[in-house]
């Protein structure tokens, strides 16, 4: 293939663009530019029935795009026992003290939700964003919202660290995770407590946890709970990548719901990773953390769970010995180190080091942008030797950006950037 020649001014732009998507890359993405950011939420705080009705219907004003004006509508969205449900979304309005409208931030909301047992408390449509839910009967997540005003909005929740305890019921519908700190969901019940995950519908609908590199926190962490309920119509629940991808703990029934059709998987944990530091793919970490799983029920002519590329598949902190997970026949291992590993445990990183690894990152990523401008200073001298002096760094800050990318914009992009760059599976 032949080498097209650059000319300075070319190469000089490059150059800057690269540095310009560096620094893009370091911007966390909930920070915007905005004109009137009083008008912006950015906190919700609910404590009992009456306070969760009321903010719920103070917040319950919608954009008519019939009209052009934002009115007040409240959506009708009940159980089949007729329990209502307050679901909060981020097109909702409110209004502003002295006239104008304030607005719940699509990006960057804290919901802090408790002693909600009238209803039915619920929170979709956010990204990058934390839920915290205590001490409410019925707790939906995820779920498509039927905007009052007409039509049917996608429910969602992206990058979004969820934390519900002591509940009778929880349902998460579409939600994924992408980035590499923190710790995307805990569920904590009350002993009695049933869980359904539930990205059914569509195909566009997903259950997915998956950084971009192997993070030693767990994916997802259930505790004390009755049922855990996993069914999927289209798309496999997939938590992937963490070491443990998922603690279990004190589950009386671990259910998968049978498919319409023969032999579709429910529920994947995969560790496949790439390792930037090896330059190569890779297996590693834990898929299942378990104790005191009672049972665990599926269609026995299907293995509707399967973990892959984990160094152990399935780790007991005790012996296994009762345990509805050892040598279940609705398991299946697929280029696991060893399928079991008994007495192990986890231990979490201390509170607060997920945010110190992200802004480690958010520091490399400032490192590199300066390295893209060395380059392009050192290019444009008139002196030989720094001319050649850029070229060597050329290739460094080139590497620099690619890791900067993968860790900022998470699987996806790695994904495609290993596979070109490097020719990766």
């Amino acid at each position: 293939m032949a080498h097209i020649p650059l000319d300075r001014r070319s190469l000089a732009v490059l150059i800057l663009f690269a540095l310009f998507f560096t620094i893009l890359s370091v911007i966390p993405a909930g920070v915007r530019a905005d004109d009137n950011q009083k008008q912006i939420v950015t906190q919700i705080t609910i404590d009992g029935d009456a306070d969760a009705y009321q903010q719920w219907k103070d917040w319950s004003n919608y954009y008519n795009p019939s009209s052009k004006k934002i009115e007040h509508k409240e959506s009708d969205q009940t159980t089949e026992d007729t329990t209502k449900l307050l679901l909060f979304n981020s097109d909702m309005y409110h209004g502003a003290q002295g006239g104008g409208w304030e607005y719940l931030n699509e990006e960057g909301t804290t919901f802090s939700i408790s002693n909600v047992v009238s209803y039915i408390v619920g929170v979709t449509m956010f990204k990058n964003s934390i839920i915290r839910i205590n001490n409410c009967k019925d707790v939906v997540l995820g779920v498509d919202f039927n905007n009052p005003m007409g039509g049917v909005d996608s429910g969602y929740l992206v990058n979004t660290e969820v934390v519900v305890s002591n509940f009778d019921i929880l349902w998460i519908y579409n939600y994924t995770y992408t980035k590499s700190g923190g710790n995307p969901i805990q569920i904590i019940g009350n002993g009695h407590s049933t869980v359904y995950i539930s990205p059914t519908g569509d195909h566009t609908k997903h259950f997915s946890i998956h950084p971009s590199v192997l993070s030693n926190t767990a994916g997802m962490i259930v505790r004390d709970v009755e049922e855990l309920n996993v069914e999927s119509w289209y798309n496999p629940v997939e938590i992937e990548n963490h070491t443990p991808d998922l603690i279990l703990e004190n589950v009386k029934y671990f259910h998968f719901y049978d498919m319409p059709s023969v032999g579709r998987t429910t529920m994947i944990i995969d560790n496949w990773y790439y390792s930037v530091s090896d330059a190569k793919w890779e297996r590693g970490g834990t898929g299942i953390l378990t104790k005191n799983v009672e049972k665990v029920i599926g269609d026995r002519g299907t293995k509707p769970l399967i973990i892959k590329n984990c160094d152990v598949g399935i780790a007991f902190e005790g012996n296994g010995t009762g345990n509805g997970l050892n040598n279940s026949p609705y398991v299946k291992f697929v280029n696991c180190g060893k399928n079991y590993g008994y007495g192990e445990s986890y231990t979490s990183l201390p509170a607060g080091l997920g945010d110190m690894v992200v802004g480690f990152q958010a520091i490399t990523g400032v490192f590199v942008a300066i390295a893209w401008l060395r380059v392009a200073v050192y290019y444009t001298s008139e002196k030989r030797e720094k001319k050649e002096m850029a070229k060597d760094m050329m290739s460094k800050a080139a590497i620099g950006s690619t890791i900067v990318a993968i860790v900022a914009y998470g699987y996806p992009i790695m994904v495609s950037m290993v596979n070109w760059i490097f020719g990766g599976g």
